[in-house]
């Protein structure tokens, strides 16, 4: 028999790892349970503390990979940029999935997957809402957050300056990620603003938008069009 579980990391109240272990003792559950973690996952450890909480336990071993990949759909993978997880692979079955570049394409059937699944299935729409509300209920924010906008704003204002950024983005009065048109370098794919992309590549448009900007690492292949 196995279980499934997930670390959540108790700064942003987040999930941030998902596994699945068949020994008796929860030991790859641990938190001291150091065997197969990835750079991402000692990152995240080293800024916070973190819980380990059991999704599902005394269950059969193939729903345990079925599960497990259905979770790292739902919350997405920060190596490629889809969401907030530490994992490399798509689950299932150890490390076979590692992808640290994926393609619009397969980026595009597994949204469609998941968006039909989340139309047909009340459970998991559920499920889904539950984990978003409770995330956004309990973020904390640190003191020191006027301050950081204060710096990015600056920040944004002299990537205007210089011409990275696409003037007026995110300004009151101005042009917002509604309607900024972005491309990609790999397909040459154009949308109309950073929203539609960000559907339709199935990442939070926020995150695209810090990417674009330059706050965040792009790990995506996304541009502004204007910098074409």
């Amino acid at each position: 028999m196995a279980y499934v579980y997930r670390h959540i990391r108790l700064d942003k109240n987040e999930p941030f790892y998902i596994g699945i272990g068949s020994d008796k003792t929860y030991k790859r559950a641990n938190a001291r349970y150091k065997g197969d973690r990835n750079e991402i996952w000692y990152k995240i450890v080293a800024k916070t503390k973190f819980e380990v909480e059991i999704i599902f336990d005394n269950v059969d071993w193939g729903f345990a990979c079925e599960k497990e990949k259905e979770f790292i759909a739902l919350y997405g993978k920060k190596c490629n940029g889809t969401g907030i997880l530490a994992n490399l692979t798509d689950g299932g079955e150890g490390v076979v999935g590692v992808k640290m570049i994926r393609s619009l394409e397969s980026i595009e059937k597994q949204r469609n997957t998941l968006k039909e699944r989340y139309n047909n299935d009340p459970s998991f729409k559920q499920m889904h809402i539950k984990h978003l509300r409770e995330g956004v209920k309990k973020r904390k924010y640190s003191p020191e957050s006027d301050q950081t906008r204060k710096k990015k704003s600056e920040s944004h204002l002299l990537r205007y300056k210089n011409g990275a950024i696409p003037y007026g983005l995110g300004k009151k009065g101005g042009l917002s990620n509604r309607s900024i048109k972005v491309y990609c370098t790999l397909t040459n794919k154009i949308w109309d603003s950073i929203k539609e992309c960000a559907e339709d590549i199935n990442i939070r448009s926020g995150y695209l938008t810090r990417m674009l900007n330059g706050d965040r690492k792009n790990k995506t292949t996304i541009k502004y069009y204007g910098n074409k």
